[in-house]
Formats: structure tokens, sequence, C-alpha cells
């Protein structure tokens, strides 16, 4: 990979706002048709998580070697989800978002973002419980050889500049500050309150990478 690279939010969402997966095996289709496409087109995956009708990554490359990345994701897993189920393969829409983040502390609150996700869409009650990310990788319960953790995780270990933060202490925080944005009295006092109800928000605080802006590849 060359060292001129960036880190992008990747989103892929379902062809038509329809759900990506009707059952674990569709969720573990995709996962192995992204292990495949991070060597192929020689991109790291920092974090990602499988939603209903979203698949989120942080993906670190070039410009044009993350959108190769997602083509060959959507593609791949059509072709694959078709010839293995006999249904339709056109399950992500070849249209999807690349968010460029500056900077370590973006790439941090970005992994946590996404993480965080399957609370925010009520998909689990604990984030523990919820298999399909890259959490219990950095939580040490599971593997994945193609993730890329070393780079959050030694990030993580100056985060604050006095002490060292473990991953589950950094989710913590992430977690304390979502309760926090979830609750009635501060949904009542923010000026940003449709955000803190439930908008597609970071509950670790303001990024401005999820405000919308973006680069569309095709």
């Amino acid at each position: 990979m060359s060292d001129i690279s960036e880190v992008y939010y990747v989103i892929l969402q379902g062809a038509r706002s329809q759900p990506i997966f009707n059952s674990d095996d569709d969720r573990r289709r995709l996962t192995q048709v992204v292990g495949r496409a991070i060597e192929a087109c020689q991109v790291r995956v920092h974090a990602y998580c499988w939603l209903r009708t979203e698949a989120r990554l942080a993906v670190q490359s070039e410009e044009k070697a993350v959108g190769d990345f997602a083509r060959q994701v959507v593609d791949s897993y059509a072709r694959r989800h078709e010839r293995e189920t006999g249904g339709a393969g056109g399950r992500l829409e070849r249209r999807f978002r690349g968010v460029p983040v500056e900077g370590q502390t973006a790439l941090l609150d970005l992994v946590r973002h996404i993480h965080l996700a399957p609370l925010k869409y009520g998909l689990a009650d604990e984030l523990d419980d919820y298999a399909w990310s890259s959490h219990p990788v950095y939580a040490g319960r599971a593997q994945a050889t193609w993730l890329t953790t070393e780079v959050t995780l030694q990030h993580l270990a100056h985060a604050d500049g006095s002490k060292r933060l473990t991953y589950q202490e950094f989710m913590q925080e992430g977690l304390e500050a979502y309760a926090d944005a979830m609750s009635p009295a501060y949904a009542a006092a923010s000026p940003h309150r449709e955000e803190a109800q439930g908008r597609d928000r970071c509950g670790a605080g303001p990024i401005s990478y999820l405000d919308g802006r973006g680069t569309f590849f095709r």
C-alpha cells in the first residue's frame, strides 16, 4: 500500500434501502468478501459493523484504491449471494459514500462511532452482545486476520497524554457519553436535541465528517 493514504469512513447501503442480510450466513458471506477485497486492493480496514441496511467500515488507502475496494465488495457480494442462494444478487447499492477523516483522534472516534452503531439502532442492549462488528476483535474475544487493530490501539496508549487507556476504557467513555446524550434532560437542553434523540451521530461528541459532507465514488 502507498505511503500516501487517508482513512475513509465508507458506508455501503442496501439496494433501495432494503436490508442487506436475511441471515447470519449472509453476514458471514459479506465478512469473507471484505477479507478477500482487502487483500486484492491492498487497503487496510480499521473497523467495521454490519447493520440491517448499511455496512460501515474505516478504510485506509489512496482514494482510488478505496473506490476499487468498495466496488469489489459490492460486486463480489452480489455474485456470491446469487450463486449460493439463487436469489437476486443486487443487495448493495453501487453508489456509496467515502468520507475522508484526518488525524489519529478522528480515527479513534470513527472506530468508536462504528462500534457503537448497534446500540444506537436497537440491534443490541449491550455492546458485547453484538457479534457483527470488529468490537469483539478489539476486545480480544474474536479474530479477523485481515483487520488492522494495532494502529488504533497504539494511538489509545497515548490518547490523553497522561495515562494509558485500554480499549475497554475508551469504549466505556463513549458508552457513558452516549447514555448522557440520550437522557431527557440533555435532549431538552441541547441545541442539537434532534441529534440527541436518535439521529446518527457519534455519542462521544461532535465529529465533522459525520455531517453528510463527503466524496461519492461510482
